[in-house]
């Protein structure tokens, strides 16, 4: 997670809390950013994610956005 981590610390205002492991091999990251960084977020979000696709990383990953949020 620490490169989802990083990527938010490239948006500005941008809030990270986590991660922290809610059970044994799972862990939560949350990214809260105000609306008018979301797309920039997104995009991150979204690079970060193909990044460690392409890496072939194991384990699973959700990501999920609040649909409200996003218009």
């Amino acid at each position: 997670l620490d490169g989802f981590v990083t990527a938010a610390g490239s948006i500005a205002d941008a809030e990270v809390f986590g991660p922290f492991e809610v059970e044994p091999g799972v862990a939560r990251l949350t990214i809260r950013a105000p609306l008018a960084q979301s797309k920039p977020l997104l995009a991150a979000i979204k690079e970060e994610s193909a990044r460690q696709s392409a890496a072939k990383r194991s384990g699973g990953l959700r990501v999920r956005v609040d649909p409200q949020v996003i218009a």
